[in-house]
């Protein structure tokens, strides 16, 4: 399990009879337990979530046009 930033959160390696969903349960658990931070963003309105997606989205594209590309050019 990553994070909002990609960084990893939480590993849980399972027998191959058991199931993604019991196993994603305890492992939600497990991280819950240890990143007591996580927490849901609560908007008013649907409005300013939306604006708040297009905003994260317009920050990460314009820093991925800033930074140069390995292998490119």
């Amino acid at each position: 399990m990553v994070g909002p930033l990609g960084l990893l959160l939480g590993v849980m390696v399972t027998a191959a009879d058991v199931g993604d969903r019991a196993a994603a349960h305890i492992l939600l658990e497990q991280v819950a337990a240890a990143h007591h931070r996580l927490a849901r963003d609560f908007e008013r309105r649907i409005a300013s979530a939306e604006e708040t997606i297009y905003w994260s989205m317009a920050a990460l594209m314009t820093r991925r046009l800033v930074r140069p590309h390995r292998g490119r050019g």
